[in-house]
């Protein structure tokens, strides 16, 4: 759903494909926006402690955009590393120590 969301799908039409309530899609995007910067920053540490001679991310043009980016290439780096996860959720969720739909105080 989050990246549907980054991609541009709404809050109604990512429910409706996710088979959630539009309120949870329109938390969950609230809650990731407001903490895109912290979890590009995690990820993006993370990236560069699994893989040594990890590239650069670049901008993909949105603190929402760029804070998935840095957790894709994090999760895959680590994937790399260790191994396949459950899901790549499974290890968004590792790198970003449960904080991916954290609320915001």
């Amino acid at each position: 759903a989050l990246s549907a969301l980054a991609g541009g799908g709404s809050d109604r039409s990512v429910a409706r494909e996710a088979g959630l309530a539009v309120s949870t899609v329109r938390n969950w995007r609230r809650r990731f926006a407001a903490n895109a910067g912290t979890l590009r920053a995690l990820a993006t540490v993370r990236y560069y402690e699994l893989d040594a001679n990890a590239a650069p991310i670049g901008p993909a043009g949105s603190p929402v955009a760029d804070a998935l980016e840095a957790l894709a290439q994090a999760a895959r780096a680590a994937v790399l590393r260790f191994g396949p996860s459950d899901s790549p959720w499974a290890a968004i969720n590792l790198i970003a120590g449960g904080n991916v739909l954290r609320p915001v105080s």
